[in-house]
């Protein structure tokens, strides 16, 4: 079939929550099918006299205000008799993001004066409050540790690097996680493990690239971590940002975004403490791998700094000079980058809970895909063809202009909606209330509808 005519309306995300609404059906009262002339594929969907079908994405929300993907129905479909037009249901599917927890397994985690290796476990692996068990539903999680381990001396051949331990992505993946990241702690043997972030990026890009998500959605790595970085090839100093700095943007060029965790020595003003001798460190190293992480210009070495192309991380790399992109002038981007900057307790569990929140919401998807519920019962996948900015949308009862940089447009695809700007930023961080309608001129293709998350 192609051409049909669409009669619908969209309710978005009735109080939704942080991450992840479910998708629902909604089906409202539209009109009488009118079937098509012989030798005419149109079929009239919500015309003349018709009143509108309603889609809604929403639910009953949890602690964190997270709610699994699952389709939820509203009421019966019902048939009324407009003359020109039949009831079409349609829901919408919220793209699922999956996310890679790569999390610092260096010696400092566990070591005075601030060891956040219990803290931070607690706030992802709580089995009652924690990040992964509220979203495990609606969010495809999968986990890598990072470490790297060699002996008293500098010698390259004693030092095994990356150390990982990884758990595959999938969704509701809470039990697997845990069952490795829970044991980690039980082997730190007092070594002085170490932080080589460059490799562990590298390892989880490669892992997300692999990965095939049904439906595809937006991949992302959450790195978390207490320390400047080394690398493969010194492991000490801790001058690795360069080699940091380019895989993440490696990451980024690749399609998938690094929001970045600081906890921690890494927050510490003393550069003794933080292992930092030279380079960008501490926060200035965090805001730099933000930027990178989502591709905004990162702050050049000044005048100051020029030591570091000289350092041991440098003159030891396969290159022998600095690898990542930096910014031609002064002035690096401010992308947000999150710490939480306390004693390594449990007093520390509540604001790594909101900072790894704050992360994550940015995780969500502004991008909805349309289905529709034929009057012969099929479910198809809406590709609009025709007449898309006569739509009108509202966001939490504001109007929304099509095409504008603050209000939606049509996915790139045609299948689906997508707030863009102040719109989209909304939605992520407070979800809310989507309602608008396509007439009956604007006209689809049925396309194959996207498969239930997995």
């Amino acid at each position: 079939m192609r051409g049909l005519s669409l009669g619908l309306s969209l309710g978005v995300g009735v109080a939704c929550g942080l991450i992840g609404c479910s998708a629902g059906k909604v089906s409202g009262p539209g009109g009488g099918i009118r079937p098509p002339n012989a030798g005419s594929s149109s079929v009239g969907v919500g015309g003349q006299g018709g009143s509108p079908v309603t889609v809604v994405t929403g639910g009953t929300g949890s602690e964190l205000g997270v709610t699994p993907n699952q389709m939820v129905d509203a009421g019966p479909d019902v048939m009324v008799d407009a003359g020109d037009c039949a009831t079409l249901s349609v829901a919408t599917v919220e793209l699922v993001p999956t996310v890679n927890l790569l999390v610092d397994t260096s010696g400092s985690m566990f070591q005075q004066p601030a060891p956040f290796w219990t803290p931070l476990y607690n706030a992802l692996m709580d089995p009652t409050n924690s990040i992964v068990k509220q979203l495990q539903a609606s969010t495809r999680f999968g986990f890598t540790s990072y470490t790297g381990v060699g002996d008293s001396t500098d010698d390259a051949a004693t030092y095994k690097c990356p150390i990982l331990q990884s758990v595959p992505y999938a969704l509701n993946n809470y039990d697997a996680i845990n069952k490795l990241y829970g044991g980690i702690a039980a082997t730190y043997n007092s070594q002085a493990w170490e932080t080589p972030t460059h490799a562990a990026i590298d390892a989880a890009a490669a892992d997300l690239l692999a990965f095939k998500g049904t439906p595809v959605g937006p991949k992302f790595i959450l790195l978390v971590t207490d320390g400047n970085p080394d690398t493969c090839w010194a492991k000490n100093p801790q001058c690795g940002q360069d080699a940091a700095i380019k895989s993440a943007q490696a990451a980024y060029a690749q399609g998938i975004v690094t929001y970045v965790l600081g906890i921690g020595s890494v927050l510490s003003k003393d550069a003794a403490a933080q292992g930092c001798q030279t380079g960008r460190c501490g926060v200035d190293y965090l805001q730099d791998m933000a930027n990178a992480g989502t591709g905004q210009p990162v702050e050049p070495y000044a005048d100051k700094d020029q030591q570091y192309q000289y350092s041991a991380c440098i003159a030891h790399s396969p290159t022998k000079a600095l690898t990542a992109t930096y910014a031609a002038t002064a002035g690096g981007g401010k992308a947000p980058y999150y710490t939480v900057d306390g004693k390594g307790t449990a007093s520390d569990v509540a604001p790594l809970l909101t900072a790894i929140k704050n992360a994550l919401v940015q995780t969500r998807s502004c991008t909805f895909a349309m289905t529709a519920t034929l009057p012969t019962g099929m479910i198809t996948g809406v590709k609009i063809t025709t007449n898309a900015a006569k739509g009108k949308f509202s966001y939490n009862g504001n109007p929304l202009t099509y095409s504008d940089p603050n209000g939606w447009t049509l996915s790139a695809d045609q299948t689906g909606i997508t707030l863009s700007g102040t719109a989209c930023d909304s939605w992520k961080t407070a979800g809310g209330t989507l309602t608008g309608s396509f007439p009956c001129e604007v006209t689809f293709d049925p396309v194959p509808p996207p498969e239930p998350p997995r």
